[in-house]
């Protein structure tokens, strides 16, 4: 099936160098990156630098100690917004420092394990 498509390729490929829309050399190389066999190496993993993982922690963990001060806060000054939004955080703020690799979070429930 593969064989198929670059035949077909190769006649575009060949339409268009006869209508002087490509040159030469551009047809070259064209045909010869139709013609290469897909790379069988697998890609490397994409990971992310070490100091943006360092600032994520350090949000991530400013955020949760905010939400833990800001539930008793919101509860005691009647702001539903505030201990709402407080709990939402208790919520999401463990979930996305358990992904984080390198996070003190992500070392408590692996040591646990």
């Amino acid at each position: 099936m593969e064989n198929v498509s670059n035949i077909s390729s190769e006649e575009e490929l060949l339409q268009l160098r006869d209508e002087n829309k490509i040159n030469e050399a551009e047809y070259a190389e064209l045909l010869e990156a139709v013609n290469k066999p897909p790379s069988q190496k697998p890609e490397p993993p994409i990971t992310s630098e070490p100091q943006f993982d360092a600032l994520r922690v350090r949000l991530l963990t400013f955020s949760l100690v905010s939400c833990i001060i800001g539930l008793p806060t919101g509860l005691m000054l009647k702001l539903p917004y505030v201990w709402g939004l407080s709990i939402l955080g208790l919520i999401v703020a463990p979930m996305k420092l358990s992904q984080i690799e390198g996070s003190w979070l992500a070392r408590l429930i692996n040591k646990r394990k």
